[in-house]
């Protein structure tokens, strides 16, 4: 390696990002984005991906401070095989300005995004909004950072007119238990969950698929412990480099299903309407 190489890929792209070329940035903004997958890429494999030449790729190399390709490839695996996620982010954290955070984290969700437009299943999305406005009641649960999500997504299907309770939000595990008696094959049960998966979440799914209730989840598998008690599954991969725990695939499914459901909900706009007057007297303008 060059003279005072960084300790870390990241490191590294966080220092010269300014200085790289536009198709440079191109194999940067990959790497972040596939950063443990990179560590098994051969030249030619890493030029193939990010659609450039074998000499951008070794360029991009030398100009992130490294001899070649290879000496760069031999530091990306021995940080892969030496650190651990949390690791890698805090040192991004130390080394990184605000600046280069900022760029590489919304590089990050740009890309968590596509993945979610690519995967997720037209038809089984337009299923879960044909249920929620045709049922009787909505519920939805989320546990831990989930349970932010279940808040807003329940806020605002209640802008929309739909009978929308969010489960354990102020009368904790009894308060959900006495909810579940109500459920009926009228409902619908929204659990959204991601590893690790808290039990509450998945014995509420239980409960609601034993009354025939239609149970939907927002996860990031299709086969996870929610999945033998839902009916369908929206898959919202939450894994990011910069942060494991994102939650911006997840909120990007919630933002769509209440785009969806204000859209296609007989009693939307009259809500709207009834709505408007009773908070528009309560803001500052």
């Amino acid at each position: 390696m060059k003279d005072s190489p960084a300790s870390s890929i990241r490191q590294a792209i966080s220092e010269h990002l300014a200085d790289l070329s536009p198709t440079e940035k191109r194999v940067a903004e990959y790497t972040i984005r596939h950063y443990r997958d990179c560590g098994m890429l051969g030249l030619q494999e890493l030029a193939k991906e990010c659609g450039t030449s074998n000499a951008t790729v070794t360029r991009y190399s030398r100009s992130l401070g490294f001899a070649g390709y290879q000496d760069y490839l031999d530091v990306l695996r021995r940080e892969l095989t030496s650190k651990t996620s949390l690791d890698q982010f805090q040192e991004t954290v130390r080394s990184g300005s605000p600046a280069d955070l900022l760029a590489l984290s919304l590089a990050e969700d740009a890309s968590q995004l596509q993945h979610l437009n690519d995967s997720l299943d037209p038809a089984a999305f337009a299923t879960v909004v044909e249920s929620l406005v045709s049922a009787r009641r909505v519920f939805l649960i989320g546990q831990g950072s989930s349970q932010f999500l279940s808040g807003y997504l329940a806020f605002n299907l209640q802008g929309t007119g739909l009978d929308t309770t969010q489960l354990g939000a102020d009368s904790g595990i009894e308060g959900i238990a006495r909810k579940c008696l109500q459920m009926t094959s009228e409902d619908v049960l929204i659990a959204i969950a991601f590893p690790r998966y808290s039990r509450l979440t998945v014995e509420v799914a239980q409960a609601a698929a034993r009354t025939n209730s239609r149970v939907f989840t927002i996860s990031n598998s299709l086969s996870g412990p929610l999945a033998e008690a839902s009916d369908l599954i929206l898959c919202a991969p939450n894994r990011r480099e910069l942060h494991s725990g994102s939650g911006i695939s997840a909120m990007a499914v919630c933002e769509a299903l209440i785009t969806a459901v204000a859209t296609t909900f007989t009693h939307a706009e009259k809500a709207a309407e009834q709505l408007s007057p009773l908070i528009d007297q309560h803001l500052v303008t």
